[in-house]
């Protein structure tokens, strides 16, 4: 009986997901092409997509073909459809009941030890202080901890997706009681760090974010593989480069260098960034070095087929991770600038994961 549960509960979870997939997403997607006066696909090309993905779905939509082609032009059958990726393929390759624990920035410099990260000045982690160290120190100390900084991030260490909660402080400016109030803010769970000085080839996009590079791989029988790649980078006084928070994002080719346009989360072109940058003169510094980090660090990382990847890179060339994502791992912008995720590949993993549906 309880094994019945188990099997019925998840069931129910997976079908909510769903049923949620469907409904959100291709309703996202026909706004966005309202929004930018995207028109009907021809009837030809709804009818080789139905065809296509008929033997995937019950009931497949083509509105998002007609969102990613009218905006970058690439007329392509095989799109994979957002609800499709996240109800699907996602849960195919990644093991979400140990999603959480990956993900836990208080835990990353444990994880993921070879990897340069932002240095942190003290952690919360379930109600408790720790420095640097994983140390367990007093609420006191971290008060201390914090006070001697000049400008420090504080950020959740569970949920800071889109920039949520995350802020700039002047640390140096606080006495005890401001400390205790910042505390009380978070609750528990965030992580406070050191700002990171980025490269100046990536400041000039938009120097008042930290611009980071988005970047997502597969693992598959041993092997990682690059899917795309792309940068995000902020708008004008925005200290975060999320789409929700106004930012936007370029495409980046296997050299490293940046496509011509930009785009913002509905799609909406942006041939040179707000502020004057013109895309097609950037490029990604110590790219190969990126790739090389991403590539040995994934195969250690077993549970996990699909993993976006944010990183930036310092002043001194080094790349520098700020985070992972194991779920939600983001495809419109990969699609709008690279055409398929998969490419040549599409039919063969849509062949294997659903049939591990």
């Amino acid at each position: 009986m309880k094994e019945l549960l188990k099997k019925l509960l998840k069931w129910l979870n997976n079908e909510s997901v769903s049923v949620f997939a469907r409904f959100h997403f291709r309703k996202q997607a026909k706004e966005y092409c309202e929004k930018n006066n995207i028109p009907p696909i021809d009837t030809e090309y709804q009818k080789e997509i139905k065809n296509f993905w008929k033997k995937y779905e019950k009931f497949p939509s083509t509105v998002f073909h007609r969102w990613y082609t009218g905006v970058n032009g690439i007329k392509d059958i095989k799109y994979i459809p957002e609800n499709y990726f996240y109800d699907v393929i996602e849960r195919y390759y990644n093991d979400m009941t140990l999603e959480p624990a990956y993900v836990d920035k208080g835990m990353f410099k444990k994880l993921y030890s070879e990897i340069k990260q932002p240095i942190t000045v003290l952690l919360n982690m379930n109600g408790i202080f720790y420095d640097d160290n994983y140390n367990v120190i007093s609420i006191e100390d971290a008060c201390a901890l914090l006070r001697k900084q000049d400008r420090v991030i504080i950020k959740p260490t569970r949920d800071s997706g889109g920039g949520k909660n995350i802020k700039f402080i002047m640390a140096k400016n606080y006495d005890n009681n401001a400390c205790l109030e910042l505390f009380g803010e978070y609750g528990k769970d965030y992580i406070i760090q050191l700002p990171l000085k980025q490269h100046p080839q990536l400041a000039a996009l938009h120097k008042e974010s930290i611009n980071t590079i988005r970047v997502m791989s597969k693992l598959e029988n041993g092997e990682v593989s690059i899917l795309s790649t792309i940068i995000r980078m902020g708008v004008g006084d925005a200290c975060v480069d999320n789409e929700c928070s106004g930012g936007i994002n370029c495409g980046v080719d296997e050299s490293g260098h940046l496509s011509d346009v930009a785009y913002d989360g509905s799609g909406k072109v942006y041939h040179k960034h707000p502020q004057g940058f013109e895309f097609s003169k950037g490029y990604i510094p110590s790219y190969d070095k990126i790739l090389s980090v991403i590539k040995k660090q994934h195969k250690k990382l077993p549970y996990f087929g699909l993993i976006s990847w944010d990183f930036t890179v310092d002043e001194n060339e080094e790349p520098v991770m700020i985070e992972l994502n194991l779920s939600w791992c983001g495809l419109n912008f990969h699609q709008l600038h690279h055409g398929p995720l998969f490419g040549n590949k599409t039919e063969e993993i849509l062949n294997k994961v659903s049939k591990g549906k």
